[in-house]
């Protein structure tokens, strides 16, 4: 009877026991939840703040970026602080313009002989810009004004390229690579100018337009 007794209490003891481990074991386990959800909550709100912070640094740099552009694109790229340079009109030098002669007898074709024309006029803006730089200015500010007119033979340009020389004025002669069309060395399209109109027409005045 006895030791029915004290197996009865061992029973209840054991029990107890298991109950109160139990009990402790969710409250530790629950403790150790919260502070772990607690660090993880931390850790996000840590991570969130630094990818704000980088978002407001990288719109920054962006914004100084765009500022940089502005200037950038605010600049002319052959301006000198020293040149004074204001779109006002010259009275000095008056109304300019620039001639493309093109030569006839070589039996050219439109696309050719756009090509050449272009040759032709920029190679006399690179002359007109180390040498008439006020001109340039001038021609480029007011319009560009262009006019193509017609020679009938090779040595009719270099007569007119001569003469251009001669007084002065700004021209540039195409001779072609002969790759297409025509052959190597051909002279095809003459510029003459960008210069003031009255300079011009002393080299060109009796052709007939193109």
């Amino acid at each position: 009877m006895q030791l029915n007794k004290d197996i009865l209490l061992v029973s209840i003891i054991s029990l107890f026991s298991g109950v109160l481990l139990g009990y402790f074991q969710a409250k530790c386990f629950k403790r150790s939840t919260i502070t772990k959800n607690k660090e993880e909550v931390e850790q996000i709100k840590e991570i969130e703040n630094n990818n704000q912070k980088e978002k407001e640094k990288e719109e920054k740099e962006g914004d100084d970026d765009d500022d940089d552009d502005d200037e950038s694109e605010s600049i002319d790229g052959d301006y000198d602080e020293n040149d004074d340079y204001e779109i006002e009109y010259d009275e000095e030098i008056g109304d300019c313009k620039q001639v493309l002669v093109i030569r006839t007898d070589l039996g050219m074709t439109k696309g050719k002989i756009i090509a050449q024309c272009c040759h032709a006029s920029l190679g006399a803006r690179q002359k007109a810009l180390k040498d008439s730089k006020k001109v340039l200015r001038q021609w480029e500010n007011f319009g560009c004004a262009k006019i193509t007119l017609k020679a009938n033979s090779k040595e009719e340009l270099v007569d007119l390229r001569n003469k251009a020389k001669e007084l002065g004025v700004v021209s540039y002669l195409v001779l072609d690579s002969g790759h297409t069309q025509i052959p190597s060395g051909s002279a095809t399209v003459l510029a003459v100018g960008p210069a003031p109109k009255e300079a011009v027409d002393a080299v060109t005045k009796h052709l007939k337009l193109y």
